[in-house]
């Protein structure tokens, strides 16, 4: 027996896709990926990640000084460069279209990349003739994949991902929190706590996804920066094997401030997460969170629809009613010149030692 709670999103005419318009290029299909290209007058943006095994050492610093800077807008950079380029069809755009191309890229953080500046182990294999692209940090990408792509998407272009594309990432398709009871002699009474992540079909465990965010970005561990992330920012996910996947900001909070203590313990095993049957009070401010997280993100009342809600509100009431009080437990209040701010999951713990004396 279990009670599931899953919203998934549904398709949106409205919202940019990064699937759409965005084609893979296999190497089966090169010479007619091309040849779709070279029929359209649009230019098209390629983006390819070069590394050791197409023989490429790294970067040398390289491009222009820009005052205050010292150094040039390029820095040196290890095996991994991601380079963009645009392709037109022979005699199909003007000089003022290619300058306008290339203010939309600049105004996407691209600039030009000189191809001296690439230092190969043998002989220069560049991918393209065209001039090369790139942003001043490789890390960036990530974060352009996301926000910029989208909006040129939308502005008709069409981008083609090489082989090797390093930065591309999959967005969620849907979420799950799913309660089982614990029967065993010691954890009669306890539930087992899953969370998880539909992507393309297949359900992650979203626990040691968010305990890889929580280590890498401490801002997700104080109260102040928690609040200040937008609930819209697209965070993105390493999964097993490197799979990126992105997602929004706003389910994470929720997750962040209700269960934090359980995904950063040192002791956590994979596998769902354990609740107390004292501990409903948690899971009635995880829902309250999740609908919260919900209400006030714009693109989720439109594209996302909220399933099991009455049942999982059923279940955290029985949870509260097992308990040997008079009632559920309050959050306590914050105590005067403590000197740090208690997250909701401390003050009601603190309520619970308070009613233990």
């Amino acid at each position: 027996m279990f009670m599931q709670w899953a919203w998934a999103s549904a398709p949106s005419d409205t919202a940019p896709h990064h699937q759409h318009n965005v084609r893979h290029a296999h190497p089966q299909s090169r010479a007619s990926a091309t040849h779709r290209m070279m029929a359209q007058t649009a230019p098209h943006l390629t983006l390819r990640t070069l590394d050791r095994g197409d023989g490429l050492l790294g970067l040398k610093p390289c491009g222009p000084t820009r005052p205050p800077a010292r150094a040039p807008l390029f820095g040196a950079r290890g095996p991994q460069v991601t380079l963009a380029w645009l392709d037109w069809p022979a005699g199909a755009h003007t000089r003022a279209q290619a300058d306008t191309a290339d203010a939309r890229l600049r105004a996407t953080g691209l600039h030009p990349l000189p191809a001296s500046a690439l230092q190969w182990r043998g002989g220069p294999a560049l991918p393209t003739t065209q001039p090369l692209w790139s942003l001043v940090r490789e890390a960036d990408f990530a974060a352009w994949w996301a926000e910029h792509l989208p909006v040129l998407q939308a502005e008709g272009w069409t981008v083609l991902l090489a082989p090797g594309f390093a930065h591309a990432a999959t967005p969620v398709d849907g979420w799950q929190l799913r309660l089982e009871p614990l029967t065993a002699p010691h954890g009669l009474g306890s539930w087992l706590l899953s969370l998880g992540v539909e992507v393309d079909g297949q359900v992650l465990d979203l626990v040691p996804l968010m305990a890889r965010l929580l280590k890498h970005e401490r801002r997700w561990l104080d109260a102040d920066a928690l609040a200040a992330i937008p609930d819209e920012e697209n965070v993105r996910l390493t999964a097993p094997g490197g799979r990126l996947i992105d997602v929004p900001a706003a389910p994470l909070k929720a997750f962040a401030r209700t269960l934090l203590d359980l995904i950063t313990t040192p002791r956590r095993r994979d596998g769902p997460l354990t609740l107390a049957h004292w501990e409903a009070q948690r899971l009635q401010a995880l829902r309250r969170e999740l609908q919260g997280a919900l209400a006030s993100h714009p693109s989720a009342r439109r594209d996302w629809a909220l399933q099991g809600d009455a049942g999982l509100a059923l279940l955290a009431d029985r949870m509260a009613a097992d308990l040997d009080t008079t009632g559920p437990l309050q959050p306590a209040a914050q105590p005067p010149g403590l000197g740090i701010t208690l997250r909701p999951y401390q003050c009601l713990g603190l309520a619970w030692l308070q009613a233990l004396r």
